[in-house]
């Protein structure tokens, strides 16, 4: 479960990012919910959703790629980044807005019907200077999270990545 919110955490601090202009495509997540962690490649990301609007080195092997909206209010936002080892989608990470219809923790919950979501409310930070309501959903078996905004219930981000089992089974290989 680390690793899953570490990798919600990095994807998240893209959007921090300044913003060009927004992809040529809607990034949809229905088409996000297409790929596959693990299986899925660059060319495929690349065929659906066009040229990312910015391309993030994490490593000699990683990066991510951000894509863009623009808003219903004429802002651009970062709907979507997808990150990868070498040519493989490691993580996939969507936005919804206001608009979206899975932007309810009913609605997402409703839409993954099965899942098996453990609830973390982030608390306190690591030297008890902050408190923050905001709360992780994860699913280790189907490698599902999203996040929410303290108690109002909204959808920050939703995402997948490997389930648990196939990222150890996966780094027993490396070793």
């Amino acid at each position: 479960m680390k690793l899953a919110l570490n990798l919600l955490l990095i994807l998240g601090l893209t959007s921090c990012a300044s913003f060009s202009l927004p992809s040529a495509r809607i990034v949809s997540f229905a088409d996000v919910e297409k790929l596959e962690p693990g299986k899925s490649t660059k060319d495929q990301v690349r065929t659906l959703f066009g040229k990312p609007v910015k391309v993030s080195p994490r490593s000699a092997t990683q990066e991510a790629w951000i894509y863009n909206e623009m808003l219903s209010t004429g802002a651009i936002g970062q709907k979507a980044s997808f990150s990868f080892d070498g040519e493989i989608l490691v993580g996939a990470l969507w936005m919804p807005y206001e608009s979206d219809p899975l932007e309810s923790v009913q609605a997402v919950q409703e839409h993954f019907r099965g899942a098996n979501f453990i609830r973390k409310v982030k608390g306190w930070d690591n030297q008890g200077h902050s408190y923050s309501e905001d709360v992780s959903y994860y699913d280790p078996g189907r490698g599902i999270l999203f996040t929410t905004s303290g108690r109002d219930q909204i959808v920050n981000a939703i995402g997948f990545n490997l389930p648990d089992i196939k990222r150890r089974v996966s780094s027993e290989y490396t070793k």
